[in-house]
């Protein structure tokens, strides 16, 4: 088990059996819910001003040993309380190439509401959603540090994809 240092802050979510999931903290090895009405999700208790006052500033309600927890999480069952992964409803973004890549394939796929006929403003004939019809690359053969992407975005921008403020 990782040495938790007892003046850190661990925060975390476990499914609690009967109940749903729950936001927990780890301290001195036990787990405890610090779920509130004015933080019911990590989003929430993440979007507090002073979070390391906050989290600390709830009592909680013990849920057993780190230890415990964990070995449930390994085979979870119904009805045992497990851990989950840590975020809920926050935006978790990714950077670099592959993001602009599913960017741009979720702005195509979002225009096109289903249909392959509505894809082909953006596309070369191919069927390829990723391949811009002014653009003489495919957009995942960026390269970052190369230029270019730029370029690719102005296409799906020119074609009424997206909108820059």
């Amino acid at each position: 088990m990782i040495d938790l240092h007892s003046s850190d802050l661990f925060l975390g979510r476990v499914w609690r059996a009967g109940i749903g999931p729950s936001v927990v903290a780890v301290r001195h090895g036990r787990v405890l819910d610090i779920t509130t009405q004015n933080a019911p999700t990590m989003r929430d208790v993440l979007e507090q001003c002073d979070i390391a006052r906050f989290a600390p500033g709830i009592d909680g309600t013990d849920l057993g040993s780190a230890e415990e927890i964990t070995a449930a999480s390994q085979e979870p069952q119904a009805e045992v309380t497990r851990y989950l992964a840590p975020c809920d409803l926050q935006a978790v973004k990714a950077c670099g190439v592959t993001f602009s890549r599913s960017m741009i394939e979720r702005v195509i796929e979002e225009r096109a509401g289903g249909d392959p006929g509505r894809r082909n403003p953006w596309s070369c004939g191919t069927g390829d959603r990723r391949q811009p019809a002014r653009s003489g690359a495919r957009i995942g053969q960026g390269r970052r540090g190369q230029g270019g992407a730029s370029g690719r975005g102005a296409v799906v921008a020119i074609s009424g994809g997206w909108h820059w403020p």
